[in-house]
């Protein structure tokens, strides 16, 4: 999932317990999300676990997400998707980990040289060149789960 770098920082943190996106992803409780920090970070910064994933309008989330305590959600998110037509999506963040050192584009492309970060997220399939890289790389991280 691509996300603005403070936004990261903030889920990594554990101050952010949701992450609100425009776009609706086919995104299930506990899926696995791999956070890849946009420009100027342009690099893989951690994941989180998916807890609970909620569909509505605007009026239906805030009134959802408002009902968990500190649930992090700021002025800067919601300008991200007010005057939304379409359904919104809010995302539980569960169990974050930091990686100990950012996946950076360069050592990504260096790998996979055809790699692109996605624009908003993409499924990794199981025998995806990223995916590869990234359980190659966490396997050498001690306390975080391998994908």
């Amino acid at each position: 999932m691509s996300i603005k770098p403070h936004f990261a920082e903030e889920i990594l943190s554990k101050r952010k317990k949701f992450e609100l996106r425009a776009r609706v992803a086919p995104i299930e409780t506990g899926d696995i999300v791999i956070l890849y920090a946009s420009s100027p970070a342009k690099s893989i910064v951690g994941m989180f676990r998916v807890g609970k994933v909620y569909v509505g309008s605007l009026d239906e989330i805030l009134r959802i997400v408002r009902s968990y305590p500190n649930a992090g959600i700021s002025d800067e998110d919601l300008k991200y998707v007010v005057n939304r037509k379409r359904q919104i999506q809010a995302i539980e963040v569960l169990a974050p980990k930091k990686f100990p050192r950012p996946i950076t584009y360069d050592e990504i492309r260096a790998r996979i040289p055809n790699f692109r970060p996605p624009v908003s997220y993409v499924r990794l399939r199981a025998n995806s060149p990223l995916l590869e890289l990234l359980k190659s790389i966490l396997k050498s991280y001690e306390k975080l789960p391998l994908l």
